[in-house]
């Protein structure tokens, strides 16, 4: 049997599970048929950042410094993705 979680532990499991689901969730929505992004439309933004590649350093440069921390890495992506969404609305 197990050995009981502390609190800590607890909300480092909780915050997992919640990024986890998230992830997943935006996955799920990316990839349904409904979904206004198309494969020529995800091409093209990627092409975008050959252009203007300061996303693609930022994102490289959070898997560089946390990538040791997967939780932590986890976070701080999710965190610019919501940020940019508050910024597009």
């Amino acid at each position: 049997m197990a050995r009981p979680l502390n609190k800590a532990q607890q909300a480092q499991a909780e915050g997992a599970r919640i990024r986890s689901a998230i992830i997943n969730w935006l996955a799920d929505k990316l990839t349904e048929p409904s979904c206004p992004l198309t494969t020529e439309e995800m091409n093209h933004l990627r092409m975008v950042t050959a252009y203007f590649p300061e996303g693609r350093e930022t994102a490289d440069k959070i898997d560089k410094i946390f990538g040791d921390k997967p939780p932590l890495r986890q976070a701080i992506l999710l965190s610019t993705i919501v940020t940019c969404l508050d910024r597009l609305l």
